[in-house]
């Protein structure tokens, strides 16, 4: 999807707000050019649906919709060879989006770097960074199954971790976004009710695609 669909897809965003979106997919389009996912469909799928699932719940903050759009750059553009520091993504899409990519990027594949990367992303206390992670993790739960074996992990191993993994690291973050929405400074409750109403479909959306594989979501 070129950004002139994508565009049209998430209506109501101001011109100043839809040109930073716009810088963010343009990164994001350039940087998982050539990169693909396991069900070998263009890795620019996720990012550009995962933006989209947020919109649909009712995501209407454009940093998050950048955020979500820019998530993966680091860890794609390291693993590509493409030339890309956080310096580099400061200047591309500012800090504080530059910020949230680096507090959703993942360290490595090892046991140790899953456990840094997790807490770096606990650690950081920030609704939109949470937001943002929610929205990227509910539509790789959808593709769960799509994925393939890696060594040392046979495909069902790999999956029943994804799974455990995000019960684990999403529960509380949900429980965090929905205290946090009833104490955070609001310009008025309409403000209130609509972020709430985000939080609660981001809570369904992960109860109805875990039920898939017979698990709970608190």
């Amino acid at each position: 999807m070129r950004w002139e669909t994508f565009s049209k897809r998430i209506p109501g965003f101001t011109p100043k707000d839809l040109q930073d979106i716009k810088v963010a997919f343009d990164l994001m389009y350039d940087t998982h050019d050539g990169e693909r996912r396991d069900d070998n469909r263009p890795y620019r799928h996720h990012p550009i649906g995962s933006a989209l699932d947020a919109y649909a719940m009712g995501e209407r903050d454009p940093e998050v919709i950048c955020a979500i759009l820019a998530h993966d750059v680091l860890e794609s553009a390291k693993k590509l060879g493409k030339p890309l520091t956080l310096r580099d993504l400061e200047e591309k899409v500012g800090p504080s989006t530059a910020c949230r990519v680096r507090w959703m990027t993942k360290e490595g594949h090892t046991d140790r770097a899953r456990a840094s990367s997790w807490k770096t992303f606990r650690d950081c206390k920030d609704h939109k960074t949470y937001k943002a992670k929610a929205c990227e993790r509910l539509n790789n739960v959808r593709s769960f199954k799509l994925m393939k074996a890696k060594p040392g992990e046979t495909k069902h191993q790999r999956i029943r971790r994804k799974v455990n993994e995000t019960v684990k690291e999403f529960s509380p973050i949900m429980a965090w976004l929905e205290t946090d929405v009833e104490t955070r400074s609001f310009p008025s409750e309409q403000a209130r009710a609509k972020e709430r109403a985000i939080i609660k479909n981001i809570r369904l959306a992960f109860e109805r695609e875990l039920r898939v594989y017979s698990v709970k979501f608190k």
